[in-house]
């Protein structure tokens, strides 16, 4: 039985992977290089074992210190976020049952496989309904003029504007809160305002002091493709 080992030669100083036979245990093994001799097969396999536990132990110590960094540095956004600050999403609550099924999907994604949902059939928006001048409402026609249809969103406002919209319009709504963990692990964007407004200008970036920082009713964050399960709160607010 033949094994490949790896030796640094203590003569030349240069590397090589030798394949040896575990049969010949007392057979000498020589320097390709410069001849010079590498040991026994037997004293070259245990210390190839040391230094494979030497490596192994750096490597848990290096991914321990990793982990215990990226604690602190979770630990240290928490707590630059205000106590008073909540993450909302609010919608219809027919929608509750699949959204503790599948997360909070950007509704782009529910019209795709896997899901398929139907509009009104399967979920149902609590954003302006389709028209003769938008198909698929307003607030989707800016959605794709933006480029945003492929987030969901989330406010800060439990008085937002398009709450009392929705509701004007007959909706049945309710609140999820959601974990601000979500903002410092998914991917997301951040607005100091309603992210598809048209008529004031609206700061959109990375930076997610963007979102907290502002004292605008409708800031928001964006975040892509989908909240999961873990980061909603099972306790729905009926509003």
């Amino acid at each position: 039985m033949y094994k490949a080992i790896s030796c640094i030669c203590k003569f030349c100083k240069r590397g090589k992977s030798y394949s040896v036979n575990l049969k010949e245990s007392s057979k000498n093994i020589f320097c390709s290089y410069c001849n010079g001799k590498l040991g026994i097969v037997s004293e070259l396999l245990d210390l190839e074992e040391v230094a494979n536990e030497k490596k192994e132990a750096l490597a848990k110590k290096q991914e321990e210190f990793i982990r215990l960094q990226t604690l602190k540095a979770k630990e240290n956004f928490l707590n630059s976020i205000p106590k008073e600050i909540e993450l909302l999403h609010f919608t219809d609550i027919r929608n509750i049952e699949s959204i503790y099924q599948h997360g909070l999907i950007s509704w782009e994604n529910l019209e795709k496989k896997p899901l398929n949902y139907s509009r009104e059939e399967d979920y149902f928006p609590s954003s302006d309904p389709p028209s003769r001048e938008h198909i698929d409402g307003l607030s989707r026609a800016l959605d794709r003029a933006k480029g945003y249809t492929n987030y969901v969103r989330l406010c800060k406002n439990r008085n937002h504007e398009m709450i009392q919209a929705a509701k004007s319009r007959g909706n049945k709504l309710c609140l999820l809160k959601i974990k601000i963990e979500a903002i410092y692990e998914l991917e997301c964007l951040f607005a100091d305002d309603n992210a598809t407004a048209t008529k004031r200008p609206v700061q959109i970036n990375k930076n997610y002091k963007t979102f907290i920082k502002s004292d605008k009713n409708q800031a928001e964050v964006l975040v892509e493709n989908c909240v999961p399960l873990e980061y909603i709160d099972k306790n729905w607010i009926r509003i």
